[in-house]
C-alpha cells in the first residue's frame, strides 16, 4: 500500500488538471466555436520550436496540470502571481525540451521499443524508480510480482480513486520513464562519442606536473591615462563587428513612464475608524475571539503566546500589565485602525526537553484507526489517567534496545528536530510540564510528542488583533484614474509626453517574458502592452499595486547585435583596455631586457614561483595567459609582450620542473579522469547546445 500511495501522491495532480481544463474548455465551448475568443486578434499559437508550434491551449493544459502538482504538494489551494509565473517559465522549458530532443531522436531513428519497456517494468534490472517504488523496504529486494499486482489493482476501485484517475496517474507514470530512458539512451551515445587521442593525453600528463618559476616586469593598464589614448567611433564599431555574441541581446523594450499614487483621502480614513469602532462593539460581546477576527479583521488571530520581542505594536509594553479580557484601543497604527484585546498571559520556557512516539500509517483506513488510538492516548495523558511511559510502551513503536524512554531532548525555538514544527509554532511551549499534542503528516505519520521537563522563565501574551485598514474607496481610486487619463488624453504623443513638466521615470530594460518592471513591481499588463505598440505611443492607465501609470514606448530593440549608441559604455571600456595595451607594447618595443624595460618605465622586477596548471596566480591575482606563455617558455628565454589581466607582461623563465609524461597516458588515472570530465560536460551540457541550434519563438506575451 505504501507504493500506491507514493504513486498517488506523485501523480494525483494530473486528475485534478484534467478535470480542471475539461471544465474550462467545455464552458467555453460555445464562446471558442463562435469565433469570438478572447484572443481573435491573434492566432492560438503560444511558440513554436523549430517550426512546431505550441498552441495555447496545450501550453494552458500542461501548466493547469504542473499548478495543481505544485497545489498538491505544498498544501495550498491559491497560486499567487510569482510562483504562477515561476511556473509558467518552468512549462514553457519543459516544452521547448521535449521538442528539441524529439527533432534529434526522430533523426537518429532512436525509440524505446515494447521489450525494453517490459524490462523496465519487470526485468531483473528494472527503471530505478520502478526499483525504489515496488521493492521490498526491508530487504531492498525488487519483486515484479509487486508491479503485476499493482496493476492488475488497477481496475478496482477503492481508497486510491476510481479504474480511471489511477489509469490516468499509471499512464503519467509510465510516459515519464519512458521519456527518462529515451533521453539516458541519447546520453550515453553522445559520451561514447567522446575521445581523446593519446598524443594529447600524454601532453597533458606532462604539463599537468610541470611547474615554473619566473622574473616578470608588469606595466599595468592603469598606468596609462585615457587622456593618453584616443577612440574613435570607427574603433568601437570595429570592436563590436569583432564581438558580435559577446554583445548579442534579448529582444526588449524601455519605458518613460509617469506615476500617480492612489492614497486614501480624509474621508476614507474616517470610514475606516467609523468600521473600526462598529466592529469594536461586537467585538466586545462575541462569544469567540478567533471566530470575529478571522471574519472582521484585516490580521489573523493566530492563537500563539508572543514574547516582548515579538511584538510590534507600540502599546507592546501595556499589554504585560493590563488584566486579561481587556482592551488596548482604538489606535490609528502601520496605516490601520486597531483594537487589542488580551486574551491571557502565561510564562513560557526556552527550552523543554521533549520525549516522543510514533506511529506509521500504510494506508488511509489504517492512518483513521491509528489517529483515533493517538487522539485517545493524549487525551489520557493530559488528564493524568495514563502515564506517557505506559502509552508509549503499549502503544508506540518501541525499540527494546532503546534505553531512553523515548526521549527526543531538549529542543529551543526554530531548532530542526523531528518535532520542529511543533516547536517553530510554539505548540509544545504553550503546555504545561507533563502535557502532550498530537501531530501528523500526508505521509501518514502519527506523532505523540510529550514535554517531559520544562522551567517557565518569561513571560508571553495571548493576543487578538482587530484591525481595520485604511483603504482608498472607489470614489478615491476613481479620483485618482480620471487625473491620470486626463494627462494621458493631454499628452498622448511622444512629443507633448516628453514636454509635459510632470516628473517622470525612465524602466530598465523590458523582456517580453518579465512579469515585473523595477520599482514598479508586478506589471505583467503594462508589458504585455509595451510589446503591442510602436516605439513613441502613449499606452492608457494601468492600474499597478496602487497607483496608475502612462508610459510611452522610448526604445524598442528587436534583439540581436545592438547598435553602437546601445552599449557605447561597455564597448568604450574594451576598447580603452585594448587600446592601452597597444600603448604599453609600444613603450616596450623589442627590448627583450627585464632590467632595461623595468628602469625605463619606473618599476621593478617581480617574481612568481610554482606556476603550473592549476596555478595560475601572479601578483595580485590569477594570470592565466601569464601561467600558460610561462609553462610553454624555455629556461632563460625572455617573452615577447603578454596581454594579461592587469597589465603587460614580460616575463623570463627562471627555473622549470618538467612534467614527466605516463606511459601509457590513455590509460593513467589523469588520462582516464580527462575522459570522465570531458564526458561528464557533455551530458551536462548537449541540451544546451541544442537549443541554441534550435529556431524557438515564444509568443506567450500575447496571452500572459
Amino acid at each position: 500500500m505504501g507504493v500506491i500511495m507514493t504513486i498517488r501522491n506523485k501523480f494525483g495532480y494530473v486528475l485534478v488538471g484534467g478535470i480542471a481544463v475539461a471544465i474550462v474548455l467545455f464552458l467555453l465551448g460555445d464562446l471558442l466555436s463562435s469565433g469570438q475568443g478572447a484572443f481573435q486578434r491573434s492566432s492560438n499559437v503560444a511558440g513554436n520550436v523549430n517550426g512546431d508550434e505550441i498552441d495555447y491551449y496545450e501550453f494552458q493544459t500542461r501548466l493547469d496540470r504542473n499548478a495543481n502538482s505544485f497545489r498538491l504538494q505544498n498544501k495550498t489551494a491559491d497560486v499567487d502571481e510569482e510562483t504562477m509565473a515561476a511556473l509558467r517559465e518552468e512549462t514553457w522549458n519543459e516544452m521547448v525540451r521535449e521538442r528539441v530532443l524529439s527533432r534529434e531522436f526522430e533523426a537518429l531513428g532512436m525509440a524505446v521499443t515494447d521489450a525494453e519497456i517490459h524490462q523496465m517494468f519487470f526485468g531483473p534490472n528494472p527503471h530505478e524508480v520502478i526499483k525504489q517504488n515496488f521493492s521490498d523496504p526491508a530487504t531492498g529486494e525488487f519483486n515484479p510480482q509487486v508491479v503485476k499486482n499493482y496493476l492488475d489493482n488497477l481496475i478496482n476501485e477503492d481508497a486510491n480513486g476510481t479504474p480511471d484517475e489511477k489509469r490516468l496517474r499509471w499512464n503519467t507514470f509510465e510516459k515519464f520513464l519512458i521519456k527518462d530512458r529515451l533521453e539516458g539512451k541519447y546520453t550515453t551515445l553522445l559520451k561514447q562519442l567522446v575521445y581523446i587521442p593519446k598524443w594529447y593525453t600524454t601532453a597533458y600528463t606532462g604539463w599537468a606536473k610541470a611547474a615554473v618559476n619566473v622574473e616578470y616586469v608588469l606595466l599595468p593598464y592603469a598606468s596609462v591615462t585615457d587622456e593618453q589614448i584616443k577612440i574613435t567611433d570607427a574603433d568601437l564599431k570595429a570592436y563590436l563587428n569583432d564581438h558580435q555574441k559577446q554583445f548579442e541581446q534579448d529582444e526588449f523594450r524601455v519605458l518613460d513612464y509617469v506615476v500617480f499614487n492612489v492614497v486614501p483621502s480624509k474621508e476614507d480614513t474616517l470610514a475606516a475608524e467609523a468600521a473600526l469602532n462598529t466592529s469594536f462593539e461586537d467585538f466586545k460581546v462575541a462569544k469567540n475571539d478567533s471566530t470575529f477576527v478571522l471574519r472582521n479583521s484585516e490580521t489573523n488571530y493566530e492563537g500563539k503566546y508572543l514574547t516582548r520581542n515579538e511584538l510590534t505594536t507600540v502599546f507592546a509594553d501595556s499589554l504585560f500589565v493590563i488584566d486579561t479580557m481587556t482592551y488596548i484601543g482604538p489606535y490609528l497604527e502601520n496605516g490601520s485602525y486597531t483594537v487589542a484585546k488580551l486574551i491571557d498571559r502565561k510564562m513560557l520556557a526556552d527550552s523543554v526537553e521533549v520525549a516522543g512516539f510514533n506511529f506509521q500509517a500504510q494506508d488511509q483506513a489504517q492512518f483513521d484507526s491509528l489517529i483515533l488510538i493517538a487522539d485517545t492516548l493524549v487525551k489520557q495523558i493530559n488528564a493524568g489517567t495514563l502515564a506517557f511511559n505506559d502509552a508509549r510502551t503499549q502503544y508506540g513503536n518501541v525499540n527494546p534496545l532503546d534505553t531512553t524512554g523515548g526521549v527526543i531532548g531538549w529542543v529551543k525555538p526554530g531548532e530542526t528536530t523531528v518535532v520542529s514544527e511543533f516547536v517553530q509554532n510554539q505548540v509544545l511551549y504553550y503546555k504545561s510540564q507533563g502535557q502532550a499534542v498530537l501531530y501528523w503528516e500526508q505521509s501518514g505519520l502519527i506523532q505523540v510528542s510529550y514535554v517531559k521537563t520544562a522551567t517557565p522563565t518569561k513571560p508571553a501574551v495571548k493576543v487578538a488583533f482587530l484591525t481595520v485598514p485604511i483603504l482608498p474607496s472607489k470614489d478615491t481610486e476613481k479620483r485618482y484614474y480620471d487625473e491620470a487619463n486626463e494627462f494621458y488624453n493631454a499628452n498622448s504623443t511622444a512629443d507633448k509626453f516628453n514636454a509635459s513638466a510632470t516628473p517622470k521615470q525612465t524602466s530598465p530594460q523590458i523582456k517580453k517574458s518579465d512579469n515585473q518592471i523595477g520599482v514598479l513591481g508586478s506589471a505583467r499588463e503594462l508589458v504585455k502592452a509595451a510589446y503591442n505598440a510602436e516605439k513613441g505611443e502613449v499606452l492608457a492607465p494601468q492600474i499597478l499595486d496602487g497607483k496608475y501609470v502612462v508610459a510611452v514606448v522610448k526604445e524598442v530593440s528587436e534583439g540581436g547585435v545592438p547598435t553602437v549608441d546601445a552599449v557605447r559604455n561597455q564597448l568604450e571600456v574594451a576598447v580603452k583596455k585594448q587600446k592601452k595595451a597597444e600603448f604599453l607594447k609600444n613603450k616596450i618595443g623589442t627590448d627583450t631586457d627585464l632590467n632595461s624595460i623595468a628602469n625605463k618605465n619606473g618599476t621593478a622586477i617581480s617574481i612568481a614561483t610554482n606556476l603550473n596548471l592549476n596555478n595560475n596566480t601572479v601578483g595580485a591575482g590569477p594570470e592565466p595567459s601569464v601561467a600558460g606563455a610561462a609553462l610553454a617558455l624555455e629556461i632563460g628565454k625572455v617573452s615577447k609582450p603578454i596581454e594579461g589581466v592587469n597589465g603587460i607582461y614580460v616575463i623570463k623563465v627562471t627555473s622549470k620542473t618538467p612534467g614527466v609524461a605516463s606511459e601509457d597516458a590513455t590509460a593513467s588515472f589523469e588520462g582516464q579522469m580527462m575522459l570522465m570530465n570531458q564526458r561528464g560536460q557533455v551530458e551536462g551540457s548537449f541540451y544546451n547546445a541544442l537549443e541554441e541550434m534550435s529556431e524557438i519563438l515564444d509568443e506567450r506575451f500575447k496571452f500572459y
